[in-house]
This record gives C-alpha cells, structure tokens and sequence, in this order.
C-alpha cells in the first residue's frame, strides 16, 4: 500500500471554544496547496494514540512500516485527509543511504529532548494548480511511487528546527475524490472515516513554533497554502475539523501537542 511505503457537549469532554480559538481561514483567492496531511511524532509504538481515542477519533486498524526509512505510523483517516503519528522503528529496514532519515524520525520522535521539531505538514496540489511548482523543491522517489512520481520536500535539508514541509504527488494525495488507486483504497474503508466527535473534514491548520523555528520554507507554505505558522512559547499544532461548526475544542497535551476545534 503506498501510504505504508511513505514515511499519515459530547461525551468525550469537550468544552467550549475560549475566544482566541482558531477559526478556518476566511473565504479568498484559492491557495495553490492544501493541507493532506498532519504528521506528529511520538515515541516507538505511539502510546499517544490514546489520547487522539480519547477524543473520539477512530485510529485506522494495522500499523504503516515505512521500508527502506525505518519508521512506521498509524493514522486517523478522514474524508479530505488524515492524521499520522510517526516514530522511528528499530525492526523496520533502513535502505543503504538512507541512514540520515531514519536518524531524523529517531530525533523528532524524541523532540522534548533532542530539540528538534515534533511536526510534519504534508501538501498536495489544489485542483487547478499548475504541475510545476513556484518555488523550489528537492525530489525524492521510491520504488512505491507509479513512475515519475516523487515526493517535493520544501524544507531544507539540514533544517532541524522547523517542521518538515512537503508536497505529495496527485496520485498520492487524499483528496476524498476517488481518481487515484490509492484514494481509491483508503475511501473503500469506510469505517475507519467514522467518528465518535463527529469530525469529518480538516479544514483550517495553525502551527504555533518557538521563534527560532521559522523559516523560508514556513514562509513559503504559508504564502501559497492555508496553513497558518505563528511563534510562541512551545510547539503547538491546532486542527479545526468542519469550520469549527460546533463550537468545542480538545486539548490533547501533553501526551500530543495537538489541539482540536470541532
């Protein structure tokens, strides 16, 4: 399966919005990128699971090895994307050369003490975007990708503070349209699009990083897609799901740096 080759008042306690909530992005020109997917990494196993069922979401069933990148993940699947939290697994492959990956799931894993960031945005074109991108990309393809296809990674290559920024190829993008083999895939598992919150959508994205973490690559996100990047204290990643349409938030530190509005 390609995702595995890649490298994805209610009775759960919700409370009300505070006031400075995060809201969706207001209506406007259409960016050239969409959020596909939030990656968060966590210790080996992701026991931080736990708090995303807390809250409601349904985990999809199985665990993703990335062979040849010696990490694996699990995922909460949604209608126009997912969650994934990643972490480096000792019993995966690591594919000669390929050392350096594997060193960066173990240090992002171990964010709280290595210092390096804990968060992963993937992207994926807008339906109307252009094939090549306006600005530059390093390409990086795998043997699980149909041919000609690769990854575009927009973050530097020796950036460890800032989150990791890539764009995925159409055919791997999870759209929630069934015009790819791999979307095909993953909307035929229905159950696991199911939740007890009642999320559906990702629909808004805000990454708070402490000040040193910003870059050109969070710049460039930030200009062609919605993703919203600010500075504070400590790493923070914020999901609204449905426009926040019903007006309750979940807050999963600390076993994640996640908050969810719904």
């Amino acid at each position: 399966m390609i995702r595995a080759a890649m490298g994805l008042a209610i009775a759960f306690g919700c409370s009300t919005f505070p006031p400075a909530a995060f809201a969706a992005p207001a209506a406007g020109p259409a960016p050239l990128l969409e959020v596909d997917h939030v990656m968060l990494f966590v210790t080996e196993g992701a026991p931080e699971r736990a708090a995303l069922t807390r809250a409601g979401f349904t985990i999809a069933p199985g665990v993703n090895q990335h062979v040849g990148q010696g990490s694996a993940s699990v995922t909460v699947e949604l209608a126009n994307g997912f969650l994934e939290l990643a972490w480096r697994d000792p019993g995966v492959f690591v594919a000669p050369g390929r050392e350096f990956v594997a060193e960066r799931f173990e240090r992002m894993s171990a964010w709280r003490t290595s210092g390096w960031a804990p968060v992963g945005i993937g992207l994926r074109r807008a339906a109307s975007a252009p094939e090549p991108l306006p600005f530059a990309t390093r390409k990086v393809g795998g043997p699980w990708m149909p041919a000609g296809d690769s990854l575009e990674i927009v973050s530097a290559t020796d950036d460890t503070l800032g989150p990791r920024l890539w764009v995925v190829p159409r055919s791997m993008a999870a759209t929630g349209r069934p015009d790819s083999e791999s979307e095909l895939d993953r909307l035929s598992k229905e159950p696991t699009l199911v939740h007890a919150n009642g999320a559906r959508t990702i629909t808004a994205v805000k990454v708070t990083m402490p000040g040193a973490a910003s870059s050109a690559a969070t710049r460039t996100v930030a200009a062609h897609s919605h993703v919203v990047f600010a500075r504070g204290p400590a790493w923070l990643v914020e999901v609204t799901f449905d426009g926040g349409r019903r007006h309750q938030t979940r807050d999963l530190r600390p076993d994640l740096p996640l908050v969810c509005h719904f």
